[in-house]
């Protein structure tokens, strides 16, 4: 998901609208560039709402007769805990995908530091939100029951070690099935820098210790937030889905194939291990070894390679 800062900057950039939306401008001017920012909102309150059903049909929110508050007071809380993961749904998944267009209008490789974790702090936010809401100060506690996180240090290692074999499994799967999906799709223009996406450009120029802290953020964030708080309400499908959408910033379909595949082995990590340690490992790891190894080496190779030789 780190394209997504990248999309909501380009959000405010000045610029021509594209295809549909740029055609409803000289009719109603302003009209397409309204829409940009209208309609996202809809399905990120249809989720938040799905979100909220699942939570209270599954028992993952607390009764009204649990909570010993009237009927307002307990609506209210359920409103205010779905609102908020609606608005973080909106600025973090829906709403980039109406500027994807926009990546073009913008220097993403001038991005700072702190751009590259905004979306993971939202995502942050909407869980501390949530359960802080329904569970007050049982937050963390809750969170850790229901995100599945144990604390006991022999399983915790296990787990680590076991994340580390799934990390490597799934890159050579993600990598296979993203090379195969290019030769349906077409190969990159060229072999040189101008052929990887920008964001990817964006991240290899950071300092080693950032792409670090990249990997640990989005390996920890993004597993809590998909696997260990949407996956038990949504489902593997629809959590998926939504873990594969923002990856859409990449710009490169090919690559969005290697997306949902890890979302499924991730998944299905989760559901055999019964807890999250080994999906956050597995995930940090093939982050951390795209962007420490990966990365760099396919630039060092295509260095001073001309366009289309």
């Amino acid at each position: 998901m780190n394209g997504c800062p990248a999309i909501l900057a380009a959000a405010f950039a000045e610029g021509p609208l594209p295809g549909v939306l740029a055609a409803l401008d000289p009719v109603l001017p302003g009209l397409g560039e309204g829409l940009r920012l209208l309609l996202p909102i809809l399905p990120a309150a249809v989720v938040a709402w799905w979100v909220d059903r699942a939570s209270y049909h599954r028992g993952l929110i607390p009764p009204r007769e649990q909570e010993g508050s009237t009927p307002e007071g307990h609506a209210l809380r359920r409103a205010a805990a779905a609102t908020l993961l609606a608005v973080v749904l909106y600025l973090g998944v829906m709403a980039p995908l109406f500027f994807l267009d926009r990546l073009a209008e913008i220097e993403v490789v001038h991005l700072s530091w702190s751009d590259l974790f905004v979306v993971h702090i939202l995502l942050l936010l909407a869980l501390a939100g949530w359960f802080g809401l329904h569970f007050g100060g049982r937050l963390f506690q809750e969170l850790r029951r229901q995100c599945r996180i144990a604390l006991h240090p022999p399983w915790v290692l296990k787990e680590v070690l076991l994340g580390l074999l799934w990390g490597a499994a799934a890159w050579m799967v993600a990598v296979g099935l993203t090379v195969a999906a290019s030769l349906v799709f077409g190969a990159p223009s060229g072999p040189g820098e101008e052929a990887l996406p920008p964001m990817i450009l964006a991240l290899a120029a950071l300092p080693w210790w950032l792409r670090l802290a990249v990997a640990v953020s989005a390996g920890v964030v993004e597993e809590l937030f998909f696997r260990g708080f949407l996956q038990r309400r949504l489902g593997i499908a629809a959590s998926g889905v939504l873990f594969v959408l923002p990856h859409m910033a990449y710009q490169e379909p090919p690559m969005l194939v290697g997306v949902a595949a890890l979302s499924l082995i991730f998944a299905f990590l989760v559901r055999i291990r019964g807890d999250l340690w080994a999906a956050i490992v597995a995930h940090t790891a093939f982050d951390a070894v795209q962007l420490l190894v990966v990365v760099p080496a396919v630039l060092e190779v295509t260095a001073g390679v001309p366009p289309g030789s």
